[in-house]
């Protein structure tokens, strides 16, 4: 086998164990490889994922990408407030109607740049990996993998927004 095919199978296995950890062979682990080696290696920086459109907030925070997904929390609350304060003023069905828009393209971009920005974080780790393979393999479990705990905690916090905006506080 050549050099090259090992670095391709080491950068295989590092991937898998970045996604899911210990569970390496799922069908979601076999989607980010393929988006991985033929899309952003070769630069495809927009590459459509239905997830974070969907989801946004919690599947950055779900791929341990906190900032991301606090970021798109803050933008996405924060234009909740606005168009509800707005909408309390005017009560038009536009401002209503604005606002989905506005939230439909945070969600549009949100689902075209998420894959590479997840790919960016792996590549991250990847140059700061040990060489060792079992330290390798634990460093991207934890650097990688999944956090329901904090999606549950950004749930939270969602629900205590819509607590307080529907004077529950």
């Amino acid at each position: 086998m050549s050099n090259r095919s090992n670095e391709s199978l080491r950068q295989i296995t590092d991937m898998k164990y970045f996604i899911h950890g210990d569970s390496m062979n799922t069908p979601t682990s076999d989607y980010y490889v393929n988006y991985f080696f033929n899309n952003a290696k070769h630069g495809e920086k927009y590459y459509w994922n239905w997830w974070p459109f969907l989801f946004g907030p919690f599947w950055f925070v779900l791929r341990k990408m906190y900032a991301f997904g606090l970021l798109f929390f803050l933008i996405q609350v924060t234009c909740l407030v606005i168009f509800n304060k707005l909408t309390s003023l005017y009560s038009t069905g536009i401002i209503q109607l604005i606002e989905y828009l506005f939230l439909a393209i945070i969600g549009i971009v949100t689902g075209n740049i998420a894959n590479y920005l997840y790919f960016l974080k792996f590549k991250k780790n990847y140059d700061k990996a040990p060489e060792i393979r079992n330290k390798r393999n634990d460093y991207f479990s934890k650097k990688g993998g999944l956090s329901i705990s904090s999606c549950g905690f950004l749930l939270l916090l969602l629900i205590a927004y819509y607590l307080y905006q529907n004077n529950f506080f």
